[in-house]
């Protein structure tokens, strides 16, 4: 069952609805007359209940909530034309499916609209975390490539060169375009979070922290497989079209001197869920299948009623792709998160080591002595900042694989983050 449903009750959806899209609305007014606000310093967890309150997004699938409540309630009000006609009742039970599977998908866009913040959110921290080692290389290597310098000046080692220099000076162009790649890098990124947050372009949205968080979370395959299942918006959304494709052999088979009757799509948007395109190439991706009604049939009763159930089964056929697609995606990046997980635990402790062999042989260089040679300080300094952007990667990617889990599990397993105690 939806949340929405859950916690609001059907009869409740519609006030529910409004209220949240007449809230986010008038903020989003307020914002268009306001000139690029700036916004306080925000968490990841404020960020996100921002964006559901101010994305458009949320809106739109809000008041796709409200039309479905909308459409349903009118069927209500019928009176008594809806007491003499055969064919109200069925379009009361097609309208009740209907608001199910609108309420699914705006419970959908809420976590699809958190994994958007919770995607740029990171992506800054790890920007920044990736700037900082950049830096600190540059610093680095400006300190070796005056050291060398001199030491070529006075002679005081025959190993060192002028050699040594230009090298250092393309490590320092290297460092260098990676420094304004992450700066690049986060900038983008936080354009994305204001997008994401339905904030107007602007100043860039200041982070309340600057340590890049961790999670000892370890997902549990079932709970992520029963997720997609039952808590999916485009898998409760696709079964509730089976029910009403089902319930549409029944409309088209009552009333009498019909040759032609309008189905429940003539007064619906069966495209208004996107499927998603199949990648039939080296990025190898199952697409879904779109569903399909017409918006009436013709013929005598029994060939409408014999074409309805045609599409009925047509309809448990989609939502079978769809259930096994959302599997589907919560098993691959298991699979991702078990593989990311794996390569930054490694690579965390390379970078903890690589870092110490490169301190210790920079304490022991010597511009007078040749015991510890300037390759040997350059290639280890290079070692431990290649592993530790390595690191950064994998541990941001670890992340990202576990925010995905959320949205694609239908909210069945909860991003849970730990951040450094230091950080407020």
């Amino acid at each position: 069952m939806s949340l929405i449903v859950k916690y609001f009750g059907r009869n409740g959806l519609a006030k529910w609805a409004f209220a949240s899209v007449f809230v986010g609305s008038s903020v989003l007014f307020s914002h268009a007359q306001e000139s690029a606000p700036k916004v306080a310093p925000m968490t990841l967890e404020q960020c996100r209940q921002y964006a559901l309150a101010n994305q458009p997004a949320m809106a739109a699938a809000n008041l796709s909530a409200v039309a479905g409540s909308q459409r349903a309630g009118s069927l209500n009000r019928l009176g008594f034309a809806g007491m003499i006609s055969r064919e109200v009742p069925i379009r009361k039970q097609q309208s009740g499916w209907g608001v199910s599977a609108t309420a699914a998908m705006a419970d959908q866009a809420a976590l699809d609209t958190c994994f958007d913040v919770n995607y740029t959110y990171l992506s800054i921290l790890y920007g920044q975390r990736q700037l900082a080692v950049a830096e600190a290389a540059i610093a680095e290597l400006t300190s070796l490539r005056d050291i060398a310098k001199t030491i070529v000046k006075e002679g005081t080692r025959p190993d060192v060169t002028n050699n040594h220099v230009e090298k250092i000076d393309v490590m320092l162009l290297s460092s260098r375009a990676r420094r304004d790649e992450a700066v690049g890098g986060i900038a983008r990124a936080n354009a994305a979070l204001r997008e994401a947050m339905g904030l107007p372009s602007g100043e860039p949205v200041q982070l309340a922290v600057t340590s890049f968080p961790t999670s000892k979370q370890v997902p549990d395959k079932a709970v992520l497989v029963a997720g997609a299942k039952n808590q999916r918006g485009e898998v409760v959304a696709s079964r509730a079209a089976v029910e009403v494709t089902r319930w549409e052999t029944k409309a088209q088979g009552v009333g009498f001197f019909k040759f032609q009757a309008h189905t429940f799509a003539s007064g619906s948007d069966l495209h208004a869920i996107g499927v998603p395109l199949p990648q039939r190439s080296e990025d190898y991706l199952p697409g879904g299948v779109a569903p399909e009604m017409p918006g009436s049939f013709a013929g005598k009763k029994r060939d409408r009623v014999a074409t309805a159930g045609i599409y009925a089964e047509r309809a448990a056929s989609v939502a079978a792709k769809t259930e096994n697609l959302a599997v589907l995606e919560v098993e691959n990046f298991l699979l991702r998160y078990k593989e990311n997980s794996s390569r930054a635990e490694k690579l965390i402790q390379a970078a903890i080591q690589a870092d110490k062999l490169a301190s210790r042989l920079k304490d022991k260089f010597d511009p007078r002595s040749t015991k510890v040679s300037l390759d040997e300080v350059l290639t280890t300094g290079t070692l431990s900042v290649s592993t530790m952007l390595d690191a950064n990667e994998a541990s941001y990617r670890t992340l990202l694989d576990l925010a995905t889990l959320e949205r694609a599990s239908g909210g069945a397993f909860r991003l849970a983050l730990e951040w450094p105690k230091m950080t407020p």
